[in-house]
């Protein structure tokens, strides 16, 4: 990770996990905003969010790995396990792609619950390709996915604490690289530079 070459970048931080007791939940009354949230790191902070007591948006377009197509039942059936176990829950099949997508959530989410206490953004697409076949069609698509949404759901949710967490794979000795890694650290740059957020954590 700290090879990234962006300098002055924030460098990852690995994140304790403080859990609440049984009588008095860590998020208790608090609202988490979570993007990719029907798989993977989403649904793992959904669920630990949900356990801890927090009121929760979830937002997925249902995608594949590399972006395409799009399936709302994946973060609807999510939402129906999180009720079932007594979870306040809102959600969002938009694609956080799109011009104001990520403002729309944000207001969905305040009409909702009046409050956004953090937002978690996993979403992202994972596009292996070498330097010299990636066009800039690519990468921009990646930048679409990766970092505008993230830019804009801090900015529009303000003071919220902002938690950006994505699954880095490093390709050593390959000409094989993650698309996903520039765009997460550019992410990280901008939020640095505009200073959008309270508080940012790299996991």
């Amino acid at each position: 990770h700290r090879g990234s070459g962006l300098r002055g970048a924030p460098q990852p931080a690995h994140a304790l996990i403080v859990m609440g007791d049984a009588g008095s939940p860590l998020l208790a009354g608090k609202v988490v905003l979570v993007t990719g949230a029907a798989g993977g790191i989403g649904r793992a902070v959904c669920a630990l969010a949900a356990r801890e007591g927090a009121r929760l948006v979830v937002c997925d377009l249902g995608c594949d790995v590399e972006g395409n197509g799009s399936d709302p039942s994946l973060v609807r059936g999510l939402a129906h396990e999180l009720v079932a176990r007594g979870s306040e829950v809102a959600v969002d099949t938009s694609d956080l792609s799109r011009e104001g997508a990520a403002a729309a959530l944000v207001s969905m989410a305040r009409e909702r619950f009046g409050r956004i206490d953090a937002v978690v953004s996993t979403a992202g697409i994972s596009v292996e390709r070498s330097v010299v076949k990636t066009d800039d069609a690519l990468l921009a698509r990646v930048l679409d996915v990766h970092v505008r949404p993230a830019f804009a759901l801090a900015r529009a949710a303000g003071a919220a604490m902002i938690v950006l967490l994505m699954t880095l794979l490093a390709m050593v000795g390959t000409t094989g690289w993650m698309m996903g890694l520039d765009a997460f650290w550019g992410v990280a740059w901008v939020e640095t530079l505009h200073e959008v957020t309270a508080n940012l954590l790299i996991g």
